[in-house]
């Protein structure tokens, strides 16, 4: 993205520093290690696991996005901690930590029950969706 895109794209309600959402995801075999290749490991993959945390962080923004703004995800660094089973119910915790013209970065989490199963960091651009 060049200088002139990113100064078109800080349209955006500034966030609150800390502002945070958690979701609560079903998980089932589509969500397995097993259906994104990995066969015969019948829990829930690390990709799952961040999709779940990309959609907590994008509904997080959502209240602050003007009308013809989006957000697309950049970048995503993250500690897979421990398995879940098909099936689990798990909850994202995303938390803004950090906001600079239309970047953002999110420090994310993944349980089970009281399981730490995931925890990271999740970077997001906000965009006009007509120069996507």
């Amino acid at each position: 993205m060049n200088e002139t895109q990113e100064n078109k794209n800080s349209g955006m309600q500034k966030c609150p520093l800390h502002t945070s959402k958690t979701l609560s995801f079903e998980s089932n075999e589509k969500h397995s290690a097993h259906a994104y290749g990995n066969i015969g490991v019948h829990v829930i993959a690390t990709v799952a696991l961040i999709a779940f945390a990309e959609e907590t962080s994008g509904q997080l923004l959502k209240p602050f996005l003007e009308d013809d703004e989006i957000s697309v995800g950049t970048l995503v660094s993250i500690k897979h901690k421990a398995p879940a089973p098909i099936g689990a119910q798990i909850i994202i915790h995303s938390t803004l930590i950090q906001q600079q013209k239309n970047k953002v970065m999110f420090s994310i989490q993944a349980f089970h029950q009281e399981t730490l199963l995931l925890e990271g960091t999740h970077g997001r651009v906000i965009q006009n969706r007509l120069l996507i």
